[in-house]
């Protein structure tokens, strides 16, 4: 009974030095890759606002607010992809991401110049997943 024990006391101290040596290598994050993930998260959040706005006034039938909101959704979209969002971890893939979105805003836009808020809608709702997704990729 006794080696059993003493074999587990082991086990455990080489499993903490393992933790240990492993949580050491672990890289840190700068003070600048923080404020740039943070201030791309802003731009993502701003752009999810937007695009909220857009798809509430699809669902009330007014067209016409709803383009306007997907314009400004589309330019937050460009700011975030070529300013906001510059020179964080995943910043291709962030990118890649945005430019879907913004394909199914422009069709949101389209949609909704024409009068067609009910055809908009599920453009709106597409944007809506990816933003979500892209935040994810951001934040962790």
């Amino acid at each position: 009974m006794r080696g059993e024990t003493g074999t587990f006391r082991k086990a455990a101290a080489v499993g903490v030095l393992a933790l240990a040596a492993t949580t050491v290598s672990m890289p840190v994050a700068s003070a600048a890759d923080v404020r740039g993930r943070a201030v791309c998260v802003k731009a993502l959040e701003k752009v999810q606002t937007l695009n909220k706005k857009a798809l509430e006034a699809d669902g009330h039938g007014k067209p016409r607010t709803a383009f306007d909101y997907n314009r400004k959704t589309g330019t937050a979209i460009r700011d975030a992809q070529h300013r906001d969002c510059r020179g964080i971890r995943d910043e291709g893939e962030v990118r890649h991401r945005l430019d879907y979105i913004a394909a199914d805003v422009k069709k949101a836009e389209e949609h909704n110049f024409h009068g067609r808020a009910r055809k908009a809608m599920p453009y709106e709702e597409d944007a809506w997943g990816g933003i979500r997704k892209v935040l994810s990729i951001v934040t962790h």
